[in-house]
């Protein structure tokens, strides 16, 4: 078999790149396959894409400056009694309430036709959240895992999951099982999604062992 060498010169051959509709943007949530997009830092624009067919919703402007960026946490999800997908974005702890950086409501974000964004009331009781504020889309319900730091001592931390119903764009406050504890170790709890059930498991650092619960039904 014989062949030219200019055929394999594949340095002579263009290449064409072509723009993903992700380039540049951080993901902040997936449901129901679409992922929420957002652009700049930390929340200049939001847009909805979905990988499968490569549709992409028109960017929208969002308004969050970057100065609350490390300051808030965020939740995507899909509303089904008004059959739309909502971002809301809300002060991480209660103690940044009175922050100027911050606004001094949550604020929760519609995708559509006619794209808008209103403010709501914070959650009315203590809390800060853990991790990185990324919201966890369960049933119709963002979740992050929070604690209470109005406690004396560590070990009288109290955890629990702040909820946003999407349906009446409110928050809620839902208990953790309670787990055996001591003066002597540090809990690190965790909260994930295992087969689309809220997953909460508690490790600790004195006693090599690890509790694990899985919420079959939400709420």
């Amino acid at each position: 078999m014989h062949c030219s060498l200019q055929s394999l010169d594949l340095y002579r051959q263009q290449s064409t790149f072509v723009s993903h509709p992700a380039d540049g943007k951080f993901i902040r949530g997936s449901c129901n396959g679409l992922l929420c997009l957002s652009e700049g830092f930390p929340f200049e624009t939001l847009t909805l894409f979905n990988p499968s067919t490569r549709s992409v919703s028109p960017s929208v402007p969002f308004g969050c400056s970057d100065e609350c960026g490390d300051l808030v946490f965020r939740g995507f999800g899909y509303d089904t009694l008004h059959d739309q997908y909502k971002f809301v974005m809300g002060c991480r702890a209660s103690s940044l309430r009175t922050d100027f950086k911050v606004r001094s409501g949550a604020i929760v974000f519609t995708f559509g036709a006619n794209p808008c964004w209103k403010t709501v009331d914070h959650p009315v009781f203590p809390y800060h959240v853990a991790d990185k504020g990324d919201g966890i889309f369960v049933s119709g319900t963002p979740n992050w895992l929070v604690y209470d730091s109005t406690g004396t001592r560590d070990y009288e931390t109290e955890w629990f999951v702040l909820t946003f119903d999407l349906k009446t764009e409110s928050f809620g406050r839902m208990c953790l099982p309670i787990v055996a504890r001591c003066s002597d170790y540090t809990q690190v709890p965790q909260l994930s999604l295992r087969n689309n059930c809220l997953f909460y498991s508690v490790c600790t650092t004195c006693i090599l062992f690890c509790t694990f619960w899985i919420m079959k039904e939400h709420g």
